[in-house]
């Protein structure tokens, strides 16, 4: 995962990042999938008193990437190349 984020003030910040999954791939020369992800999330927190940790709140949405590359055995059952993407919200601590 690769990310960058920028923090406008102790209480607010912003984060984008690309995420690239493992392949996986299919039994029985059925084919291969590719996955990735990229996101845009708001961060608001603060500091945990005189620590240097802080606590945040961040959501956002993800923007997910899924890539099926038949192999011979899914030509042979008539499934052929097939891409999807789907935006989805995000939240977490």
């Amino acid at each position: 995962r690769g990310y960058v984020g920028f923090q406008f003030n102790r209480y607010f910040g912003l984060e984008t990042g690309l995420t690239r999954f493992s392949d996986v791939d299919l039994p029985n020369h059925f084919g291969e999938i590719k996955t990735w992800q990229w996101d845009v999330l708001a961060k608001v927190g603060t500091p945990l008193g005189n620590s240097r940790f802080r606590g945040d709140f961040k959501f956002g949405a993800a923007e997910i990437f899924s890539d099926f590359d038949a192999g011979s055995r899914a030509h042979d059952n008539g499934i052929h190349h097939d891409d999807h993407e789907v935006v989805v919200p995000v939240v977490g601590a």
